[in-house]
């Protein structure tokens, strides 16, 4: 079944093929996957210059796409290659979904539909950025996690595994850390001292070890330790300032983005690169708190226009311009916004049938966009926990489908003895 899924995902998702196409040359992650193909060092994420090197972002996926532009160049071929991996990304995050919700024991039917609320619209992939490879990468550590968690004989196997794909997940994308750490917590409290029992000590042993050569690496380049990579204080700075607004393009499009961006502007770019790239994000993330703590009041406002836009997905200034303007996504912004809406009772409903399937599933609603209420919006940092909105929807209209069918069963069964009385 899972098989089956994945090649209709494939097909209806399937990247036109243009002749004339080439590899992309932004944004960051593909300037560092450049500099890794070409140059051979992780260095030169910005495009205006080159300001050495580099731990601006996490180092799975710029090496993914060094590997595609060293097996098939920068032509043509690359840039099919470029999209068809997310597109297979994305088809076997939703083929999972069935599995994933029958193991979890709330059936096959919330995983089938959220797969078709992929499918349908369809959803957007994300080539340029890492958000298909973390959504499944996701999916799948969810899957292990709920095994690790619910059996209190896990064997050291599956624990393994689970190590490998979080290790590979935060290499990927480190906003799922406070999950996994929110995780690590609850296995300690609920089997206190077996918590690193019986194999349990696998998985956050081999989390170590998968993140210590880069560690290691970003200490002797820059003289500290960075797990993980250094982009927030840019990434907060240019969120919150006396110009922001609550999303990238509409940052963009009245100049302020630019003005903070070593992308855009010469100015910060020399200043990337004589600070170094370090203590450059430090100063950042300094004015950015200096900032906060003098303007309380607009970062609220932003940060609760951003929580808005998050769920309920919106580049522009309104949810009626995603259904007005010309290029917009309809069907999908549609399909999203009816499942946040559906998804709600559904995780209530799911609470009280079956616990800890709606708490593992809302780890990730709670936990994993935190972050992105504090940042410029951008429609990408949803997609990776999206599924969880489609199975949360899904599971409420298979429990409302099935309280329908018990009403008109019990109707039915009613009205027919009295239909045989009158016969009679």
């Amino acid at each position: 079944m899972s098989l089956g899924l994945l090649l209709v995902g494939v097909a209806r998702l399937w990247p036109h093929y243009d002749s004339s196409a080439a590899f992309p040359l932004h944004p960051e992650a593909v300037h560092l996957a450049r500099s890794l193909a070409f140059h051979h060092r992780f260095a030169d994420p910005f495009r205006l210059l080159a300001t050495g090197p580099s731990a601006y972002l996490s180092p799975a996926f710029p090496a993914f796409l060094a590997m595609i532009i060293r097996a098939f160049g920068t032509g043509a071929q690359a840039a099919f290659a470029f999209r068809l991996a997310a597109t297979v990304a994305t088809a076997a995050e939703l083929a999972l979904l069935p599995v994933f919700t029958e193991t979890i024991g709330i059936g096959f039917g919330p995983g089938a539909l959220a797969c078709l609320m992929g499918l349908l619209p369809p959803m957007l992939t994300f080539p340029d950025w890492e958000m298909s490879y973390a959504g499944l990468l996701i999916v799948i550590a969810t899957l292990l996690g709920w095994t690790a968690r619910t059996n209190s004989r896990a064997h050291w196997v599956s624990s393994a595994l689970l190590g490998v794909i979080a290790g590979v997940l935060l290499l990927t994308s480190a906003t799922v850390l406070p999950v996994l750490v929110a995780w690590l917590a609850f296995a300690v409290w609920k089997f206190r001292w077996n918590a690193f029992r019986r194999g349990r000590w696998v998985a956050p042993l081999i989390v170590v070890v998968m993140l210590v050569p880069w560690t290691v690496r970003n200490y002797f380049v820059f003289r500290r330790v960075i797990p993980f990579r250094t982009a927030l204080g840019l990434a907060l700075e240019a969120s919150n300032n006396d110009c922001a607004l609550v999303g990238v393009r509409q940052s963009e499009a009245s100049g302020c983005f630019g003005r903070h961006s070593p992308n855009h502007n010469m100015t910060e770019a020399v200043l990337a690169r004589s600070l170094g790239e370090t203590e450059y994000n430090a100063v950042k993330l300094h004015e950015t708190l200096q900032w906060i703590s003098s303007h309380p009041a607009r970062f609220g406002k932003l940060a609760a226009q951003r929580t808005y836009a998050f769920w309920f997905p919106h580049e522009g200034d309104s949810l009626s311009e995603e259904f007005t303007k010309p290029d917009s996504r309809r069907k999908e912004r549609l399909t999203i916004y009816l499942a946040t809406v559906l998804s709600l009772p559904g995780l209530v409903t799911m609470f009280k049938a079956n616990r800890d399937a709606a708490l593992i599933l809302t780890s990730w609603l709670v936990f994993f966009p935190l972050i992105y209420y504090i940042a410029l919006y951008e429609d990408r940092y949803r997609y990776p926990i999206l599924w969880v909105t489609f199975v949360c929807a899904g599971y409420a209209i298979c429990k409302a489908a099935t309280f329908s069918l018990r009403v008109f069963g019990a109707r039915d069964a009613a009205t027919s003895p009295q239909q045989e009385s009158r016969a009679a």
